[in-house]
């Protein structure tokens, strides 16, 4: 490879046209020049990714429209307020802030798909609730609670068995006891 400096020499002998001198003297002052090209206002600055801005700008647009949409057309409670099996908002459509599951019939597990509202979360289980009977269709279905605690707007089950059985329902299989574990070694 050649020195530099022959490099500079074949550059500037080559040059016909004045555009041509001009870069090459740009080049050379550079090269003779380093710390100058870090200096701060020493080269213009412009824009070099406007393309990606505009395609930027035009997606804040469309994510400002449907956050309008959304506030104008959607029910903001539904993401801070649990629901009732009949969709109702706890604490606002009806009574009781806190999403508490029946036990099933059988007395095995809880009913997931049939959830009601409650003010406070039973602390152990010699209370009964009125809960809803599928077979019947009716809220009058009289079942024994379990000992729960407030997590948020549920009232979730203090055995572990149970919190599996929420955590599943509500996250997705294979995640219970991943979340179980973590939430035992925060509260």
């Amino acid at each position: 490879a050649a020195p530099p400096s022959e490099v500079m020499s074949e550059l500037l002998s080559s040059s016909e046209d004045e555009e041509t001198t001009e870069t090459v003297d740009d080049l050379k002052e550079l090269v003779q020049s380093p710390k100058r090209r870090f200096s701060p206002g020493s080269q213009s600055r412009h824009c070099t990714d406007l393309v990606w801005l505009v395609i930027f700008l035009l997606a804040l647009c469309a994510f400002l429209k449907i956050a309008i949409y959304a506030a104008e057309q959607g029910d903001l409670r539904r993401l801070y307020h649990g629901s009732n099996f009949q969709g109702q908002l706890c604490g606002v459509d009806v009574p009781g802030e806190l999403v508490f599951w029946c036990r099933e019939p059988s007395g095995d597990g809880l009913e997931m798909r049939y959830p009601i509202c409650l003010s406070t979360c039973p602390s152990h289980k010699d209370t009964v609730h009125d809960c809803y009977d599928p077979s019947s269709g009716n809220l009058t279905s009289p079942r024994r609670s379990y000992a729960t605690r407030q997590v948020g707007m549920y009232c979730m089950p203090e055995s572990s068995a149970m919190v599996d059985i929420v955590v599943d329902s509500l996250i997705g299989a294979g995640l219970a006891s991943q979340v179980h574990h973590a939430a035992g070694a925060i509260c």
